[in-house]
This record gives C-alpha cells, sequence and structure tokens, in this order.
C-alpha cells in the first residue's frame, strides 16, 4: 500500500487579488433602454416598403422535369441539344448508377423542354 499515494487537489482561494467580482447589469437611466411596449420590428416595417404585399407576388413557373437518357453522355447528343436549344438553355449532368450510364438533361424553360423531347 505505499505505493499509492494519494494526493489532493487544491481548490482555488475563493478572495484573492486576482478574483474580480461579477459584474451585474442595471440599468442606470430609463432614456437608454426601451420601453417594453414598444414594437422592436418598427423600423424593418418602415425600411421595407419596396417589397410587394402579400397578395401581390409574382407566380414564378416550375422547372420542368429533367429527361435522362441511357446512354453515355457524348459531344454529339451535345451539339444535337445545341443546335435545337441554344448553348445556354440547358445543362448535362453524367450519371453512373452501376453499370448503368445514363446522362440527365436540365433545360431551362418548358418551351426547351418541348423541343429537346
Amino acid at each position: 500500500m505505499d505505493l499509492y499515494i494519494q494526493i489532493k487537489r487544491k481548490l482555488s482561494p475563493l478572495n484573492t487579488v486576482g478574483n474580480k467580482p461579477k459584474i451585474n447589469r442595471t440599468n442606470k437611466s430609463t432614456d437608454q433602454t426601451r420601453s417594453f411596449n414598444e414594437n422592436r420590428f418598427s423600423i424593418l416595417a418602415e425600411a421595407d416598403n419596396n417589397q410587394p404585399e402579400l397578395g401581390q407576388e409574382t407566380q414564378r413557373k416550375p422547372k420542368p422535369p429533367p429527361i435522362y437518357i441511357r446512354e453515355k453522355s457524348s459531344s454529339a447528343l451535345v451539339n444535337k441539344i445545341v443546335a435545337v436549344v441554344g448553348d445556354e438553355n440547358f445543362h448535362v449532368v453524367p450519371l453512373i448508377k452501376g453499370n448503368i450510364h445514363e446522362t440527365k438533361v436540365q433545360t431551362k424553360s418548358e418551351e426547351h423542354f418541348r423541343a429537346v423531347s
């Protein structure tokens, strides 16, 4: 039993020169604080006059669904789609699921979707 010596940790002293008292926040003047009845979001209501009302929102058209083609993406396929709908109106993503190679074609509008399909 002589091999095991128990050493107790020393606790930090409570009142030393290095310890500082906690700072309590108190309201020194009522001018700096707002009353509890004031609307704290009133600034947002004044600054947000340019936004359309809830009933006046512009309706967005949903994106057309992607077209999946069961072959690898090739330059010939991309060139044919560019000839039909243009260069900036679609994007092509090659997909590999196991040993199946697919190509996902996503168009930007419904007219371009109909032209490609």
